[in-house]
């Protein structure tokens, strides 16, 4: 992926143009460091997935909640289902697949760690935990399939004798400056079309600026 948003100009020969691409140096939301409210335990035949991978691989479901010592009494608990077939999904609804998917496995928040988070545990700090829950596994899916984004903002100048007619490209001009503004790990890429946007237009300002 390798998208223009667009470009605009500064002047008659400046023009600042915005990028959004894949983020392929992306950190994964479970990695050491990322606070997540839940704990997310998978299993698959081949790869490591999850917080507590080295524990799921090889066990049933009921056997990872035994050793875990997780109820329906001491936890908030999804269901998380994984489908193998050419690229690895997860989800918390089945896939319509019975031979490339299966119940994985599931991601929980202890009820202490509820009321730590929300203050109080009842109906609705319960269904906020578990909305949490919810994202973080989207979240996930979204890192494994490498649908996280980010964008660029560089500056171009054109030759004022350069003979280009269609000015969405950067053909006929050379960047004097690579990255103006950059961000990354946008798990939207509606989120981070609308932000490089308006660091496009940020950058656009300052050069303005700096020429008056």
């Amino acid at each position: 992926m390798n998208t223009t948003i667009k470009n605009l100009n500064i002047s008659d020969t400046l023009f600042a143009q915005a990028v959004i691409k894949n983020d392929d140096h992306a950190e994964s939301p479970r990695s050491n460091g990322v606070e997540n409210l839940g704990t997310m335990v998978l299993r698959h035949p081949k790869f490591n997935f999850g917080d507590d991978a080295p524990r799921a691989r090889g066990i049933s479901y009921n056997e990872n909640l035994r050793d875990l010592g997780l109820t329906n009494e001491n936890c908030l608990m999804l269901p998380i289902y994984m489908m193998d077939h050419g690229s690895i999904s997860i989800s918390l609804t089945p896939f319509n697949d019975s031979w490339d998917s299966w119940l994985s496995g599931f991601i929980y928040v202890k009820n202490e760690d509820v009321i730590e988070n929300f203050g109080e545990f009842e109906s609705n700090t319960v269904d906020l935990a578990l909305n949490v829950l919810a994202e973080e596994v989207k979240e996930y899916n979204s890192f494994i399939n490498n649908e996280v984004y980010g964008f660029n903002v560089a500056v171009y100048e054109r030759h004022p004798r350069a003979d280009v007619k269609d000015f969405s490209t950067t053909r006929g001009a050379f960047c004097i400056d690579n990255s103006a503004d950059s961000c990354w790990g946008f798990y939207d890429e509606g989120a981070c079309i609308r932000e490089a946007d308006a660091a496009l237009q940020t950058v656009v300002k300052g050069y303005e600026n700096g020429r008056s």
